[in-house]
């Protein structure tokens, strides 16, 4: 009886941690997708329906400062191109 009751009392003592790490790794999953992630991003199609959005809207970013493209087209999501919004709300952008 006194394992089970350690067992019970271990689990309620470690579940809040648990719930923090958890929480925490879900956090970094919603991290901006790297440079590399965002260039193999959808099919060769999608994400030709973007590049004249790409290049219209965020020619002037600068990837040395941590910009990307995936950011520009999200600040500029009103401005694009329907075919590019449907790619950018497939992939939950």
């Amino acid at each position: 009886m006194t394992t089970m009751r350690t067992a019970f009392l271990l689990a309620a003592l470690l579940a809040p941690s648990m719930s923090m790490a958890l929480a925490q790794e879900k956090a970094e999953q919603k991290a901006e997708p790297t440079l590399q992630e965002q260039m193999q991003m959808g099919t060769p199609e999608e994400r030709a329906f973007c590049r004249p959005d790409v290049r219209k809207h965020c020619s002037k970013i600068d990837l040395s400062k941590g910009e990307t493209h995936l950011g520009c087209l999200k600040s500029n999501r009103e401005k694009l191109s329907k075919a590019c919004q449907d790619v950018m709300t497939k992939y939950g952008q």
